[in-house]
């Protein structure tokens, strides 16, 4: 695993936790999306990687 799929991994789950503390819906909406964008980013560096 590379240090960026390694921090894209991390940032995912932390996005979604703390999408269910804000009470904002554009901010829920934003985190959700970015942790998709980081899972999809960690999935193609794993790829890439060959493992």
């Amino acid at each position: 695993m590379s240090k960026i799929s390694g921090i894209a991994a991390v940032l995912a789950p932390a996005a979604l936790v703390l999408a269910f503390l804000v009470s904002d819906p554009v901010a829920v909406a934003a985190l959700c999306l970015f942790a998709l964008l980081c899972l999809v980013g960690w999935y193609v560096l794993e790829r890439r990687d060959g493992r």
